[in-house]
């Protein structure tokens, strides 16, 4: 036997002695305990998705990519992660498909209810406050969505509230979520520094705006499965609303 068979041989033998000792278990029962966790249940999985929101000075660019995947499968590639809330307000939702259905519904039948059907002009800081509670309302059994609410606020200008699944929030003006933002979130950051807001703005208009963005998404479609196909684009000003669909990558 080599010395690194009887190195390794040692080793086994007193996690085994020690384990049997101190703690009452042996090997054997360190392995029906990895089955058990194995087959435990799990009701949250993640869809993935990619979703960008940029403030550039007196208007907002918000896009999603299109894709829904289940493991290595890919189910839909034509799924909306957007909803409108209001002429200046939407709200883009990455997670579990189930979770952002349910969401999604819940707070349209609630802003409807409470806002539009009482004649009540709600702002969007007012919206992410709403949210908010009512992601924490479910902290103990959470949405599995990682939310942006994105809008003008009453002076025109860009707001975006990112926010984890139990509904505490931040204010950012360029922030993404979803399976791509470990690879876009430096590379907004180094883009559009908080100290620095607007930091396209001086010299790129809009049109050349959205072609960054579709090169963001370009960029995380050649590095990972989970972003691909189609991509929405929506554009808040104080004067339109815009949307473009376009395709990504199909593979």
């Amino acid at each position: 036997m080599s010395f690194r068979n009887r190195r390794y041989s040692f080793v086994e033998n007193y996690w085994e002695l020690c384990s049997s000792k101190f703690f009452g278990f042996s090997q054997g029962n360190l392995r029906f305990f990895e089955k058990c966790s194995e087959m435990s249940f799990n009701p949250y999985q993640d869809n993935s998705g990619t979703i960008i929101s940029i403030s550039l000075g007196d208007y907002l660019i918000v896009a999603s990519d299109t894709r829904f995947t289940m493991g290595y499968s890919i189910p839909d590639r034509s799924l909306n992660r957007i909803i409108k809330i209001s002429d200046q307000i939407v709200l883009a939702t990455a997670g579990m498909q189930s979770d952002i259905i349910a969401l999604q519904d819940t707070i349209k039948e609630r802003v409807e209810l409470e806002f539009i059907g009482a004649n009540i002009n709600y702002t969007v800081e007012y919206c992410a406050n709403f949210l908010s509670t009512i992601l924490y309302s479910r902290r103990f059994f959470p949405y599995y969505t990682f939310n942006l609410l994105s809008g003008l606020n009453s002076e025109s200008q860009p707001k975006i509230f990112s926010y984890d699944a139990i509904g505490s929030y931040e204010e950012n003006n360029a922030t993404c979520i979803g399976s791509g933002q470990k690879l876009l979130q430096p590379i907004l950051d180094y883009c559009f520094p908080k100290e620095c807001s607007g930091f396209f703005n001086g010299y790129r208009p809009l049109n050349e705006a959205i072609m960054v963005v579709k090169h963001f998404f370009l960029a995380i479609s050649q590095r990972g499965t989970t972003t691909g196909d189609g991509l929405q684009i929506m554009v808040i000003t104080k004067d339109a609303f815009l949307i473009e669909n376009s395709f990504i990558k199909i593979d």
